[in-house]
């Protein structure tokens, strides 16, 4: 029975031991001049069933500055897992300083059973001078001896600039050829010059034919209402059908095909939206009908140009 006991005993201290980790922390110099980087190195050692927080350093702490953090790097050891991490501390006051304890926080356990490292001193010293001898004067400007090879590759680098620019330049003066006068601009078709040849266009795709009537009146009726719209200043694509015929009265030489134009929409709105089929005599009545509306409307031509036309129809 006692040795029972005691076997229960020196498994649950060896189970505590084995789960409690170990912190240790220590310094490649202990003694190091003003400015000089040192390395500060953590190390733990714990069970895989132990969960620490690995602790942050400040970046300035007790005449310390933190330089650099490095990763923690994780080691699989027999007894556990090992963790370290590499930190690069250094100072600008002189003295001698402490790097106090740090203590690795343990989520399981209680605040006052957390470990931590060992305190460590290091020593800053600065630069010995020796006061015993006198200042020594400041020296002069010294003068570095002209070496042309020294300038030489900047010399040829530059030359080699100067005959491409001037063999680029050569290039292009060969090639720019002498400027003429602009070309004039295309003369701009007229408005009904554009209708005439749409609706013409559109008459060739023979859309009704192929049973398309719908897109075939959609597209005759928008050349119609873009022709009085850019040649009368009408607002035709704004406009119902209704809304058109009142204002073509407005114009004399449209309001004389009104019958026309009012024959034309009233036919496409029958096919675009009662969905009406009528015959192909009044799909060609309705091409013909338009591109005599046009006709009709353009304007007469100027005096000028009926003398122009005239001159070169003679023989």
């Amino acid at each position: 029975m006692t040795g029972l006991l005691f076997l229960l005993i020196l498994a649950t201290v060896g189970r505590v031991s084995a789960q409690a980790p170990v912190v240790s922390a220590r310094i490649d110099s202990s003694s190091v001049l003003i400015g000089d980087p040192f390395h500060l190195d953590l190390e733990v050692r714990t069970s895989p069933s132990v969960k620490i927080i690995w602790p942050s350093l400040p970046d300035t702490f007790n005449h310390f500055q933190l330089l650099t953090r490095g990763k923690i790097d994780t080691l699989s050891t027999p007894g556990g897992t090992l963790y370290r991490q590499r930190i690069t501390l250094t100072s600008f006051d002189s003295g001698m300083w402490v790097i106090p304890g740090i203590r690795f926080p343990v989520p399981s356990t209680d605040t006052s059973s957390w470990p931590s490292t060992d305190s460590l001193v290091e020593q800053v010293n600065t630069v010995p001078v020796d006061t015993t001898r006198p200042f020594k004067p400041i020296h002069t400007i010294r003068q570095v001896p002209f070496d042309l090879l020294d300038y030489l590759p900047y010399i040829l680098a530059g030359a080699l600039f100067v005959l491409l620019l001037v063999g680029l330049i050569l290039w292009l003066g060969k090639r720019k050829k002498p400027a003429g006068p602009p070309p004039p601009p295309p003369p701009r078709e007229k408005p009904y010059e554009t209708a005439l040849k749409a609706l013409y266009q559109l008459q060739g795709e023979k859309l009704w034919q192929k049973g398309e009537m719908k897109p075939y009146y959609v597209r005759l009726t928008d050349i119609l209402r873009v022709y009085l719209e850019n040649q009368f200043s009408i607002p035709a694509m704004e406009l119902t059908s209704e809304e058109l015929m009142d204002n073509i009265r407005k114009v004399t030489v449209v309001s004389q095909q009104q019958e026309t134009l009012r024959d034309i929409l009233a036919t496409a709105d029958l096919v675009k939206f009662a969905k009406m089929q009528p015959g192909p005599e009044d799909h060609s009545r309705c091409m013909q009908q338009a591109i005599e509306l046009v006709e009709w409307t353009r304007p007469k031509p100027k005096p000028e140009e009926q003398a122009g036309s005239l001159s070169t129809a003679r023989p």
